[in-house]
């Protein structure tokens, strides 16, 4: 048998190249295909637990990082919330042991803070997408101080856009360097496009919620008022209840008498020593006397800070609250009573 010419084996050498690639390419659509149906499978789960969970976004957020975290073979995720101020935590995912105690640590965040979290931060300011091929060769020292520190090398943020306001963000990194595929940018989007779904119908049901809690609240009120027509007292009583079932959070309703301000009402006992006297004077050191005097609306919300009025400073250790917000009862312009709640 003759040996083959060089031609022959440049042919043998081609159709062997074309098979391998016919392979190659089969395997690919498979794996592509593979990859397309977890993704689908992925999202369809977050959508149920959406449904599933109209007034809280927590667990939206959880299946949102798990998700990820497996689909994009991440090092680790993090989902973050931002209110406008203040960055909260959302919810995180791998990394290296006890990681994600620290993270959660780190919040709330202000937003003058936000590049000490990397690309999550970043994303939410700049309302871009943030990828980082290799974070340690990144200009920012912070942020290869950050990659080194939590032992990744690629990351890429996607934040969370709703009426072109950031409103949250969600990160994976990698352990390797490398870019992402477009397919992985798009369905990272796609993580972020249901958080904001999911953030939104919440808002949304809580809003509805407490506005059927304020219609019933002032609907017991009012029928409190037609029983009782010669006796201030259940209305009052009934007042303080509605306002603590509302606000989560104790109530006390005084009134102008003689010059000084008495308690009619309360919605919890308080015990002698840990509540405010039941008369207090009508003047600014209090922050009832105040709100009384100038006949508006003030919110402290650490009673022992140095911008608390002087009764407070002075009083705080020995009360059982530290935040209070106190609204005047208005007649006429002036101010007969105050209704006060504190936490």
């Amino acid at each position: 048998m003759a040996a083959p010419t060089k031609a022959e084996l440049q042919a043998r050498v081609a159709k062997l190249e074309r098979a391998l690639a016919r392979e190659r390419k089969r395997k690919g659509v498979a794996e592509d295909l593979a990859r397309a149906r977890a993704a689908q499978a992925a999202t369809a789960k977050i959508l149920r637990v959406i449904r599933k969970s109209p007034a809280n976004v927590q667990p939206v957020f959880e299946a949102i990082a798990d998700a990820a975290l497996r689909l994009f073979g991440a090092w680790s995720v993090i989902v973050v919330q931002f209110d406008g101020s203040r960055i909260q935590y959302g919810a995180a995912l791998g990394g290296r042991r006890g990681s994600v105690a620290r993270v959660r640590a780190m919040f709330p965040l202000p937003l003058s803070k936000a590049t000490t979290i990397g690309p999550v931060g970043r994303c939410i300011i700049g309302r871009k997408l943030i990828e980082l091929p290799d974070a340690r060769r990144d200009g920012s020292r912070e942020m290869r101080e950050l990659a080194a520190a939590r032992g990744f090398r690629s990351t890429l943020a996607v934040p969370f856009i709703n009426a072109n306001v950031p409103i949250g963000a969600i990160g994976v990194t990698r352990v390797e360097a490398g870019r992402y595929t477009r397919a992985e940018i798009d369905l990272l989007q796609t993580f972020a496009d249901q958080a904001v779904i999911a953030v939104e119908n919440t808002r949304r049901f809580n809003e509805t919620n407490e506005a059927l809690e304020r219609q019933t609240a002032t609907a017991e009120i009012l029928k409190v008022i037609a029983a009782s027509p010669s006796d201030v007292r259940p209305v009052f009583d009934a007042i303080v209840a509605s306002a603590a079932t509302l606000f989560k959070r104790r109530a006390t309703l005084r009134l102008v008498d003689d010059g000084s301000l008495r308690r009619v009402a309360q919605s919890v006992p308080v015990r002698a020593e840990k509540a405010l006297p039941e008369r207090m004077a009508l003047d600014g050191e209090s922050l009832v006397g105040q709100v009384a005097l100038e006949g508006q609306a003030i919110q402290v919300p650490d009673m022992r800070h140095a911008d608390a009025p002087v009764y407070a400073r002075r009083n705080a250790h020995k009360w059982d609250f530290r935040s209070s917000a106190v609204a005047p009862l208005l007649r006429g312009g002036r101010a007969i009573g105050v209704i006060a709640m504190t936490s």
